[in-house]
């Protein structure tokens, strides 16, 4: 959804430079820009813009009463004579001033590329007419509702005209509406909606799908609902190129989306830092391969305590074992200060999984499908590099002599697992789970 705007120029009203509106130019591409000129701004401005900035006169409508723009979470960027530069996390476009401070959103359209070529309905079809030429028909698909946690999400089409001299085209693609239960924050509901969505996306094809603007209805003081599209920040999609349907878990027609969206909604809930660790690996802000093998390997961790918390808990067996190592410390003839403290400290986790163990878990939960996860065939070999490897990063070894293409298929491998980890949580039963690794390239 990335993509460059027309710049907007008008008189800004900037907290930091006085009441007096200047002139500016705001511009929309990697980042968000807005430059003004003037006498007021002769004086350095204080750093963070710490107000939200409105263009009451936005020239671009050529009229007072036109759309507003909001400009959020700014800082000064660039300052020279009468020129300073401020650079924005975020950009509302439709917002006006009487907008409030506190924001609250009721509703937000979502559109995905991924989303219109995972679910592949086809609206637009064209036959051929009497006169000799075709004729283009649009049906609109059915509307998929469903409850969740917090609200509804509707699966449903918009149509887009697009109108030249001398040609007319339609484009059909698929839309997410978000009606949440309540009025929300923007960063309640890009937290709460925006990326469960994002990552039962990414889920389903194997890409997590870019992010850069969203349509939102926000409420005002008045009775409106005014319509605003929030540009940036930009969420980057994963580094892989747009996914055929071989990489698809599972395809549209094969699921209901009534009942599988408002689990994943509570599997998300439950396993919060196992995704974001897991589908924000993949992106060109995730690093080198080290980083994203380590950051799976955390989340398979996570993963292991958020699917089986009992394990983690002493049992009264436990508690008599470190008890008796405790007392026979204190007998012991050699003793020093501190001898007893050290031991029960030492002690205190014995318990809990090795993460060798934890991953042996793992595999065990997604059943006679673990073994096209462990590459090679040997269980046995597959957890003992993956320890090993997670351990050289994790307690800062060297790993200049690390085989990269040992360590690619330990990630790929991993990262299957864990995909396959949550789709269980979803309900999918081992021959699925079997389908969706047979699906995955990356391990063939």
């Amino acid at each position: 959804m990335s993509e460059q705007q027309q710049p907007i120029s008008g008189l800004w009203v900037v907290p930091n430079l006085g009441d007096n509106p200047v002139p500016g130019t705001l511009t929309l591409g990697e980042s968000i820009e807005l430059t003004v000129y003037g006498p007021s701004a002769a004086e350095p401005p204080t750093t963070h813009v710490q107000q939200h900035l409105y263009d009451p006169l936005p020239i671009v409508t050529n009229t007072p009463v036109g759309r507003g723009v909001t400009l959020l979470d700014g800082y000064l960027a660039e300052y020279q004579n009468n020129r300073a530069v401020f650079i924005f996390e975020r950009v509302l476009l439709g917002a006006r001033a009487d907008v409030p401070d506190d924001l609250q959103t009721l509703g937000m359209y979502l559109h995905f590329d991924a989303l219109t070529r995972w679910v592949g309905r086809r609206t637009i079809q064209s036959q051929p007419d009497e006169g000799g030429g075709y004729l283009t028909k649009y049906e609109e698909p059915e509307l998929i509702k469903a409850t969740v946690l917090g609200g509804q999400v509707s699966l449903g089409s918009q149509l887009l005209r697009s109108i030249r001299f001398s040609s007319f085209s339609f484009e059909h693609r698929e839309t997410f509406w978000v009606e949440p239960s309540e009025p929300l924050s923007l960063e309640d509901l890009w937290s709460k909606f925006l990326r469960p969505l994002r990552y039962f996306v990414a889920l389903a094809t194997g890409q997590l799908p870019e992010v850069s603007t969203v349509e939102v209805v926000v409420k005002a003081t008045s009775p409106n609902r005014i319509p605003v599209r929030v540009i940036g920040p930009r969420l980057p999609s994963a580094l892989a190129t747009t996914p055929s349907s071989i990489d698809y878990a599972f395809q549209f027609g094969e699921v209901d989306l009534t009942v599988l969206m408002p689990r994943w909604f509570e599997v998300v809930a439950q396993y919060d830092a196992v995704c974001d660790l897991l589908f924000n690996g993949d992106t060109p802000d995730a690093g080198y391969l080290t980083n994203r093998f380590f950051s799976v390997a955390s989340a398979a961790e996570a993963a292991h305590r958020k699917l089986m918390p009992g394990l983690d808990e002493a049992t009264a067996e436990d508690k008599a074992r470190v008890k008796r190592v405790v007392a026979a410390t204190k007998s012991g003839d050699d003793m020093h200060d501190g001898d007893v403290e050290w031991v029960q400290k030492a002690l205190a986790y014995a318990h809990q999984p090795s993460f060798a163990r934890r991953l042996d878990g793992l595999l065990a939960h997604v059943g006679v499908a673990a073994a096209q996860v462990v590459t090679g065939g040997d269980s046995t070999k597959w957890l003992e590099d993956v320890k090993e490897t997670r351990n050289r990063i994790a307690h800062s070894r060297s790993t200049a002599d690390l085989d990269s293409a040992k360590l690619a298929r330990l990630f790929f491998s991993l990262d299957l697992l864990l995909r396959l980890i949550l789709l269980s949580e979803l309900g999918f039963g081992e021959s699925e789970l079997c389908s969706v690794a047979d699906r995955d390239r990356r391990l063939w």
